[in-house]
């Protein structure tokens, strides 16, 4: 829906262009730096939750706890599988940081998410 958004806009902005002479070059480096900025947040939001998740991961394994809970990514539809409660996305997790086969993951909502974040900062 987001990048019909866009197009429209982008639309918009070339009949502008037509009618006033604007330089394309103008206009398609300011579009750029929009879509830099935008995906830039984007990424930067899941990378600062994912570290959250790995450290959190880290600290209940030590714990040796059977069931983790884990949010998932504020915007998951810009990365490839990477929720811990899908079974591909499990799998590939429990490989990759070697956990056992006996723990599962549980999601959580945000809100629960920083109260349990806090408390673990809270802790150390």
């Amino acid at each position: 829906m987001m990048y019909l958004f866009f197009i429209l806009i982008a639309l918009e902005a070339y009949d502008e262009i037509l009618k006033y002479g604007i330089c394309l070059n103008k206009v398609v480096s300011v579009c750029c730096i929009f879509l830099l900025v935008f995906l830039s947040n984007i990424y930067l939001v899941n990378y600062k939750t994912n570290n959250e998740r790995i450290m959190y991961l880290e600290e209940k394994l030590k714990q040796n706890e059977k069931v983790i809970e884990m949010v998932r990514l504020p915007y998951e539809d810009y990365v490839w599988d990477s929720n811990y409660d899908t079974k591909t996305g499990n799998s590939k997790i429990k490989f990759y940081y070697e956990i056992p086969e006996d723990v599962t993951f549980k999601s959580v909502s945000k809100k629960k998410w920083n109260k349990l974040i806090k408390e673990m900062e809270n802790e150390k």
